[in-house]
C-alpha cells in the first residue's frame, strides 16, 4: 500500500482512519512525501516496512536547516533516513510534478490508472485555501520563495484545468477533492491583509 503525506503525527487520526479501513501500519510499504513540513511527515517511523520517497533538494534542505516548520530533527529525519529514496523511484501510476516555492523541493503528485480516464493531482501545499483558485497570487506565510510558488500555482491551475483531473488538497475544509472549472476565473484585485 502507498500513502502520500502523513499529517501531524501522534494525536492525529491517520492510524485510526487506516485501521477503520482494515489497514495496519505493516501494510504500508511506500510513503511518498510532497514536502517535509511538520504537518506532512508526523507519522514517519510508524510504518515498519515503508520506504520514504522525497525530492532530493527537499531532503538536503531540511538536513542542512533542521527544525522550525520542517521535520522534527530527532524523531522524523532519522526515521525517514533509515529507508530514504527519491522521486526518481516512483512506482508506475505516480508522476512527480515539481512545484518548488513553498519549500525548495515541494512536489505535487499525479496519480493515474490506465483503466480510468480521471486522474488525481495531490497538491501538497501548492494551495492552502480554496480562495487561491481565484487568487493564485495570494501567498502563504511559510513560502520560502513566494514568487516561485505563485508561478507554479498558476501553471498547475492552468495545466490541469482539463475536466479529467481531480485535485486533492489536504488543507481545504470540508471535502479534500474537487475539479477545476473549465474556464479560468479572472483574479480579483483585492489582497488579503
Amino acid at each position: 500500500m502507498i500513502l502520500i503525506d502523513l499529517g501531524l503525527g501522534p494525536g492525529g487520526m491517520l492510524l485510526d482512519n487506516l485501521a477503520a479501513d482494515g489497514v495496519t501500519p505493516a501494510d504500508v510499504d511506500l510513503v511518498v512525501l510532497t514536502h517535509l513540513h511538520r504537518d506532512h511527515v508526523g507519522w514517519a517511523g510508524a510504518f515498519p516496512r515503508a520506504r520514504y520517497l522525497v525530492d532530493r533538494r527537499e531532503w538536503e534542505h531540511w538536513c542542512a536547516h533542521p527544525g522550525g516548520v520542517g521535520p522534527d530533527p530527532d524523531r522524523v529525519l532519522p526515521a525517514i533516513a533509515r529507508r530514504l529514496g527519491h522521486l526518481d523511484q516512483l512506482p508506475p501510476g505516480i508522476q512527480a510534478v515539481p512545484t518548488p516555492g513553498h519549500t525548495p523541493g515541494h512536489t505535487c503528485l499525479l496519480v493515474t490508472d490506465p483503466d480510468v480516464e480521471e486522474r488525481v493531482l495531490v497538491l501538497g501545499d501548492l494551495l492552502h485555501t480554496r480562495a487561491q483558485f481565484a487568487e493564485p497570487h495570494w501567498r502563504f506565510r511559510s513560502d520560502v520563495d513566494p514568487e516561485q510558488a505563485r508561478r507554479h500555482r498558476t501553471d498547475v491551475l492552468d495545466r490541469f484545468r482539463d475536466g479529467r483531473t481531480v485535485l486533492a488538497g489536504g488543507h481545504f475544509t470540508g471535502t479534500a477533492f474537487g475539479e477545476l472549472p473549465q474556464q479560468r476565473q479572472h483574479p480579483q484585485t483585492s489582497h488579503p491583509d
